[in-house]
């Protein structure tokens, strides 16, 4: 279980340890002035570090929260949580928010390019009739954009519960169906606004809308050619003239 300060408490909480402001002290527990719950401060803290991102956590026994009858039977159990001005560091958020898009942006294109690629190249080997080629071209296309959607998922769940440079307001977001619908929303320009991004997720979105307009353009050009090419258009009917 992670735990993280939440308006002078302690709430669980998925997330992983959170930034903090490294300009200040590293703070005690037993300080009054310490932003958790007094619950939260009979636990028993057992080892605070730095991990390799360069955010303080701290490793502490929880079972002083339980019941006593239930205290008495349980394990040792430890959980880490971050601590004390608990806002992301800017500059090393934004980078990673950075990182994330540039990575999102990079596989869904190349997934993009490598459908189209194999439909103009290695479909063009399989025997069909020019109306299941294009039907067929339409699906392939269609499962790349969930492709490059599961992607953005993907960058979604890592900047919220691992790095922690962002969050969700609105409705709650706590599944991979939940990522996965904020991204079919995101990448398709849709923006119904139930849930909408807080802090650096906010630069993740735009860019998930604008690849994704890019993509499914790039998608309807590449249709339109293919048609183009293989769609026999039959001679259209001409009212008769009327005779001199």
């Amino acid at each position: 279980m992670r735990v993280a300060p939440t308006m002078g408490r302690v709430t669980p909480t998925p997330t992983a340890a959170s930034a903090i402001n490294l300009s200040r002290p590293f703070p005690d527990v037993s300080d009054p002035r310490f932003p958790i719950s007094s619950a939260a401060k009979r636990c028993k803290v057992k080892s605070t570090r730095r991990n390799r991102a360069g955010l303080f956590v701290v490793t502490a026994d929880f079972r002083a929260l339980a019941p006593r009858s239930a205290r008495a039977r349980s394990r040792p159990d430890t959980a880490t949580f971050g601590y004390w001005q608990v806002h992301p560091i800017r500059s090393v958020s934004l980078l990673f928010s950075l990182i994330l898009a540039v990575i999102a942006i990079v596989s869904s294109s190349w997934i993009h390019l490598a459908v189209m690629r194999w439909v103009s190249v290695g479909m063009a080997k399989i025997p069909l009739e020019p109306f299941n080629r294009v039907m067929m071209a339409v699906l392939i296309l269609f499962f790349a954009h969930f492709a490059g959607i599961v992607v953005f998922a993907g960058m979604f769940g890592v900047g919220h519960q691992l790095l922690s440079i962002g969050g969700f307001s609105g409705e709650s977001v706590d599944t991979v169906l939940d990522y996965f619908y904020f991204s079919v929303v995101s990448y398709t320009s849709l923006g119904l606004g139930d849930i909408f991004p807080t802090d650096h997720l906010r630069l993740l979105t735009g860019v998930e809308a604008l690849t994704g307009l890019l993509l499914i353009a790039w998608s309807g050009a590449y249709l339109f050619a293919m048609m183009n090419r293989l769609w026999d258009w039959p001679p259209c009917a001409e009212p008769d003239k009327p005779k001199k």
